[in-house]
């Protein structure tokens, strides 16, 4: 490997933990609230604010991971991966 190589692996490297800073920590949601979330889709699939700033209330989450969470849900099922 010579030092062009080094430093486009440095630089690489260096873009991608910039990166992930950005992005911030994945949210790790609990059994508890999984239910919560799983019982308020099969209720309704698109919630409104209102809605999502009650399951805030009520699971801790934040409102972007709940908005997240649902999201993923939906694209989940169009596709068919719904365990």
């Amino acid at each position: 490997m010579d030092d062009g190589d080094r430093s486009l692996n440095t630089a690489l490297s260096l873009s991608s933990s910039t990166a992930q800073e950005k992005k911030g920590a994945r949210t790790t949601i609990k059994p508890q609230q999984l239910d919560v979330l799983c019982k308020a889709y099969d209720t309704c699939s698109k919630p409104n604010k209102p809605q999502r700033e009650q399951l805030v209330a009520e699971t801790g989450l934040s409102l972007r991971v709940i908005q997240v969470w649902f999201q993923n849900k939906r694209s989940k099922e169009r596709k068919g991966k719904t365990p």
